[in-house]
């Protein structure tokens, strides 16, 4: 059966195609692709999506129904995350997707996105014992442990990569006086996480986390082959924020290439929240996951039918 699925966020909109095999449980990527309308731009709860934004999420979903149909997808699952949670016109939006499209956006909780992350980090790893998945968005950051059979812990946090820039790193670049506070407002934030569990490995999904392996591995391209299942050290981490915290966002670009082309300016606000909750949760190294909302969207549905 070959299902399409696509996570509509705060600052990406990401299209998964795969073969789901309903005998062996197994689920093979057949095609990805990822664009950045950045719909929560600027957004604040109970406040708009502007037009321009709605209009290259439409542009974005008809680049997809073309590719969609060349699969000849069976199933098109969408979840849509914190930028359609909170904003007072997400039903005109989901309405003018269903009429455009016929596609149903699926506008799911902050604790069911945690759900899905988890089940869509954990279908690509094998043998581990407990697993903290960290997706780290525009808007929120969703932190998930368990085990292989079970989530013992869920959390959606209000803070993301976006919101993280926008509310506390104004200059270009930030201040020191700017990320302090940033550091402080996370740690205060992700206290619920301190010494409640000890995990074996930490996780990393998502665009900032993915865009981080690239920028420390050199790559100028996103390759996942090499970036599924990569390592990054907190030490690396933290090498790369001190050289990135002190350059404008072109400069980053410039610096990283195009690998960095639509996030140059949050980067440094969502490799912080990385840094931040490795710290935290007293992690020396994070797994890099090219699997997430997507992935655990499609598991989700088999499991339901079956």
């Amino acid at each position: 059966m070959i299902i399409a699925s696509i996570d509509i966020g705060t600052n990406t909109v990401l299209l998964l195609i795969a073969e789901l095999s309903f005998t062996s449980r197994k689920l093979t990527p057949v095609y990805e692709e990822q664009q950045m309308p950045r719909l929560g731009k600027g957004l604040k709860p109970d406040g708009e999506i502007t037009k321009e934004k709605i209009d290259l999420l439409v542009k974005t979903l008809a680049g997809y129904k073309k590719i969609i149909d060349l699969h000849n997808c069976e199933k098109v699952i969408i979840s849509g995350t914190n930028a359609l949670r909170i904003a007072k016109n997400s039903e005109e939006i989901i309405q003018l997707i269903k009429k455009k499209f016929d596609y149903n956006i699926n506008v799911i909780s902050g604790e069911h996105e945690a759900e899905l992350a988890y089940l869509g980090a954990t279908s690509g790893i094998s043998d581990f014992g407990t697993a903290l998945i960290v997706d780290v968005g525009g808007g929120s950051t969703e932190l998930i442990y368990g085990t292989q059979d079970k989530i013992l812990y869920k959390n959606s946090f209000t803070v993301g990569s976006v919101s993280a820039t926008e509310n506390y790193l104004y200059g270009t670049p930030p201040s020191k006086e700017e990320i302090s506070n940033l550091r402080s407002e996370l740690r205060r934030t992700f206290n619920d996480i301190s010494s409640k569990f000890y995990p074996d490995i930490a996780v990393g999904i998502a665009g900032t986390a993915t865009t981080l392996s690239c920028m420390i591995k050199g790559l100028k391209k996103y390759n996942r082959e090499i970036v599924d299942g990569s390592i990054i050290s907190k030490k690396e981490l933290e090498e790369l924020i001190q050289k990135i915290e002190i350059l404008k966002p072109d400069e980053i670009l410039t610096k990283y290439g195009r690998i960095l082309s639509g996030r140059e300016d949050i980067i440094t606000g969502g490799a912080i929240i990385l840094s931040e909750i490795l710290n935290i949760a007293n992690m020396n190294s994070l797994v890099i996951s090219s699997r997430g909302i997507r992935y655990g969207a499609i598991i989700s549905e088999f499991l339901n039918e079956n």
